[in-house]
């Protein structure tokens, strides 16, 4: 789902077929922000609108604006996991916030290096489909790659398999 974004505030885009709209609202606020038009150049101009009118209305009123993402947000977990991360933390020398923080900010950093080798990995596998799909690959005239594949090369899907392949083409190629 696409989202708009500006001045920290995001925004969601939604379609109305009956009436032909583009609608949204402010996400991740407890206030009511919503926005509309008949075109998407014309949706994100109403929504940087809506943010800058709420803010000024905010200002006029003299009440802080909700500001998504603030930094807070309650974990309910078991007594004992609870228990270990407190003494975890306070054997590593940080307070249990700054150390939930790092493990949280830990696995961020891994699931998005996990999504980038995937889409990576997708990318090598469609290259090495398109080149090992015909009984001489691209490139036949460089003897490695005519000693390494003469069969159509099976589907391949994950990181390992692509490994795997390049090791087995690196073998037959000696």
């Amino acid at each position: 789902m696409k989202q708009l974004e500006y001045k920290g505030y995001v925004g969601s885009v939604e379609t109305d077929f009956d009436d032909d709209v583009l609608f949204g609202k402010l996400l991740h606020i407890r206030d009511l922000v919503t926005y509309e038009a008949e075109s998407p150049k014309a949706l994100n101009k109403a929504f940087k609108e809506a943010v800058d009118d709420y803010l000024s209305d905010c200002e006029e009123e003299g009440c802080e604006p909700d500001k998504p993402f603030k930094g807070v947000f309650n974990v309910r977990v078991k007594p004992e996991l609870h228990k270990e991360l407190v003494l975890a933390a306070k054997a590593s020398g940080f307070s249990l916030n700054e150390y939930v923080g790092i493990a949280l900010k830990q696995h961020s950093v891994t699931v998005k290096s996990a999504n980038d080798l995937s889409k990576a990995s997708k990318v090598i596998d469609g290259i090495y489909q398109r080149i090992y799909q015909y009984r001489e690959p691209i490139g036949a005239s460089h003897p490695d790659f005519t000693s390494a594949r003469k069969e159509p090369m099976k589907s391949v899907g994950s990181q390992g398999n692509v490994v795997n392949m390049y090791s087995a083409m690196q073998q037959r190629a000696n």
